[in-house]
């Protein structure tokens, strides 16, 4: 009998490791485009407002995209590499 990997808890954990990144990306981009435009302009305005919402946005878009790879990832080694394993190198999960 095979071994399979559980879809859901494998897109969990995947969502849970892309969202500190998403963290970092955001505070990265928002920071970035308040300094552009402390530059560009001398003040802040509504386009640095605008991008400390990706201090917000950004978690959550990468932990979405984390979650859908991870639901991507489990299903393709469920139905491809267990497959691929056991015909070819004769290893069993």
């Amino acid at each position: 009998m095979h071994k399979k990997i559980d879809i859901f808890q494998l897109a969990k954990l995947q969502a849970l490791l892309f969202f500190p990144i998403g963290i970092l990306s955001g505070f990265i981009y928002s920071i970035g485009g308040l300094i552009y435009d402390l530059l560009k302009t001398g003040s802040v305005n509504l386009g640095s407002f605008l991008a400390f919402f990706a201090i917000i946005g950004m978690p959550v878009l990468f932990y979405v995209i984390g979650f859908i790879l991870g639901i991507v990832e489990g299903f393709m080694f469920n139905t491809f590499l267990v497959r691929f394993l056991d015909k070819i190198y004769k290893i069993k999960f």
